[in-house]
């Protein structure tokens, strides 16, 4: 039924017209409500979760790129005349 797309006080209005008594209304208001607040909740955490999971891939990716970085670095310095030359000389 349509009960999802209501606000509390229409569900509440709507299923006291269909005859249910006050307590077993209040009961399965709460409940309704509960389970609401803990599909949300559910939710927030597999966000939070999702976002943290994206953080650390980035600092993988940043530690990667470092050390990429750094071999590039030593590789243009080995290849200079220079540091060859050293080199071959044993220096």
């Amino acid at each position: 039924m349509a009960y999802e797309e209501k606000q509390p006080q229409e569900l509440l209005k709507s299923r006291g017209e269909m005859g249910m008594h006050g307590e077993e209304l209040r009961k399965w208001a709460d409940k309704k409500l509960e389970d609401e607040r803990q599909a949300k909740r559910e939710e927030r955490e597999a966000h939070t979760s999702r976002i943290k999971e994206e953080r650390e891939k980035i600092k993988e990716q940043a530690a990667l790129a470092e050390k990429q970085i750094e071999l590039e670095r030593l590789r243009t310095v080995s290849s200079t005349p220079q540091v060859t030359s050293l080199a071959l000389l044993g220096i």
